[in-house]
């Protein structure tokens, strides 16, 4: 495996394309571990899009290994409960207990915050990082540029092209990923999954003031509130005085309709004709609403190979392993993913460890990811399939969340601990190998 090379990651440059969630924890973790970091980001400031974003325990010990847990946490709202509800009568037809049963079972808490809050408190942690540079507005050119050999062409607002040379590109550039396409040396769009989503965001004043009183608990209980129904299901928490609410339906992409793909405005005429006859706390929110964001929920071919056959180039979170939103994973399994590729990185003793490394990691957690993208189907099916009482065991669609075994495989893994055990096993190889 190479000589052991004391201080090469002060001089191991490694660019990271995209400032997501992903890329911006990959790019700390990779700082606090001693490498040089660019990130470059196609965008000429850093915004984040979407509104709330769940953080389950699984996930929230990744910030804590990077050392932002108490910042996020002090930021986030912590749900109570976690209940689904009838879409007609809004009876309760589960309820779990989060508050002190999450962080007591899993280990660590499950929180809910705005996107934009939680990539702020990541940004103020990359700006106390001198080994990370940000270059906003690069606009890569994937003609000119060679990623599996660590050369990117890129310009910043129209400037002439530069080149950056570097010994290992990270791609974390989200479903919509050039980066993916320049690995697999051909286009790979994503494609609509047969989902389309609502966003509202209303403040809680206003649901407050709102005449139907059964919607006041909303807004004063903390808690996660899933609606199931007909093809359908609504997600709802508050978000620091807001209530973040999502609804789901079937699309006219369903059949291979062709619309847009990208994110737009509507009015609320349109989302309340979609859910006339769901109970009253829904009718009494979507009257508040004046218009909403819609969009398709996107997949991407699942990939088994992350990594570059030379070793220089690897696809990270939604980029590598994009997912339907059904177990609320997706930013959960590209931040795993994060942190098990930089403790492994973390571990190298010389640069031909660094190709090693990545095939392991590709390896170990392709296998996790492959199970949470088929929870994440089998979950969609069952939030959207409420009237199963007369069909036999076999033919129900399955509630893995409700599977103990499961619960703790997804939000008891500790990756930093999962991590450790996969790099001893390559060191000790490494030295067997040299006796």
């Amino acid at each position: 495996m190479g000589t052991v090379e004391p201080g090469f990651k002060g001089t191991f440059h490694i660019t990271i394309i995209g400032a997501g969630l992903a890329g911006l924890v990959a790019a700390i973790a990779l700082a606090k571990s001693g490498y040089k970091v660019t990130i470059l980001e196609r965008d000429g400031e850093l915004r984040e899009w979407g509104a709330g974003i769940q953080i389950p325990p699984n996930c929230a010990k990744v910030l804590r290994q990077i050392g932002i847990l108490d910042q996020v946490r002090a930021r986030a709202t912590q749900p109570r409960t976690h209940s689904v509800l009838s879409y007609k009568s809004g009876a309760t037809l589960s309820k779990q207990d989060m508050i002190p049963m999450i962080e007591a079972v899993f280990g660590a808490p499950h929180l809910v915050i705005h996107r934009a809050v939680f990539q702020r408190v990541l940004v103020k942690q990359v700006e106390t990082l001198s080994a990370i540079n940000i270059q906003l507005g690069a606009i890569i050119d994937p003609v000119l540029s060679d990623c599996a050999r660590g050369s990117i062409r890129f310009s910043v607002n129209g400037s002439e092209t530069k080149e950056v040379t570097t010994d290992l590109i990270i791609g974390a550039d989200g479903e919509r990923s050039m980066c993916r396409e320049i690995l697999l040396g051909r286009p790979d769009p994503p494609k609509p999954s047969g989902y389309v989503a609502y966003r509202l965001l209303i403040e809680g004043s206003k649901i407050l003031e709102a005449p139907e009183p059964s919607v006041h608990g909303l807004v004063d209980d903390p808690s996660v509130n899933v609606w199931q129904g007909p093809e359908s299901h609504a997600v709802s928490y508050m978000l620091d005085g807001t209530l973040n609410l999502v609804l789901f339906k079937p699309s006219a992409n369903s059949n291979g309709g062709a619309s847009s793909l990208k994110p737009e405005l509507v009015g609320g005429e349109e989302l309340r004709s979609q859910f006339v006859e769901w109970e009253p706390r829904i009718q009494a929110l979507l009257k508040l609403a004046t218009d909403c964001i819609k969009w398709e929920i996107l997949e991407t071919e699942e990939l088994k190979e992350w990594v570059h056959p030379d070793g220089h180039f690897v696809l990270l979170g939604d980029a590598a392993h994009a997912m339907l939103p059904f177990l609320s994973q997706g930013a959960a399994m590209a931040l795993e993913s994060a942190s098990f590729l930089c403790h492994l990185l973390s571990k190298a003793m010389s640069p031909t460890q660094i190709a090693p490394l990545l095939h392991i990691w590709n390896e170990q957690r392709e296998l996790r990811v492959r199970k949470v993208i088929e929870g994440s189907k089998t979950m969609g099916r069952f939030w959207h399939s409420p009237n199963t009482a007369g069909l036999p065991e076999a033919s129900r669609p399955k509630n893995v969340l409700a599977d103990p075994q499961f619960q703790m495989w997804l939000l008891g893994y500790d990756v930093g601990e999962d991590a450790q055990k996969v790099s001893e096993g390559f060191q000790n190889s490494s030295l067997s190998s040299k006796v």
